[in-house]
């Protein structure tokens, strides 16, 4: 009986565990610490968008948000579109 290190199999497994820990796992960590930052969003926030614009939090809905860019200027965008927070109120 072969054992499982000189399976034909082995290499592709340990392919599949190397791609996991090196690409598949930092980047879920990525995406969940992106979506807790979207999450603690709260009204007078300095964000930037992913199109670069810089703006301050208006007002928040559950999958909207509404941005103060300048006195008279507020954009309505997706949650998903904040890249990063600036400064928190």
């Amino acid at each position: 009986m072969e054992s499982i290190l000189q399976s034909p199999l082995f290499p592709m497994i340990m392919m599949f565990v190397v791609l996991y820990f090196f690409f598949l796992r930092p980047k879920q960590k990525e995406m969940s610490k992106a979506e807790q930052m979207r999450k603690d969003l709260k009204k007078g926030d300095k964000v930037v968008t992913v199109s670069g614009m810089y703006a301050t939090v208006h007002s928040i809905n559950e999958t909207t948000i509404t941005l103060k860019a300048d006195e008279n200027v507020k954009l309505e965008y997706e949650k998903s579109a904040i890249a990063r927070v600036i400064e928190q109120a």
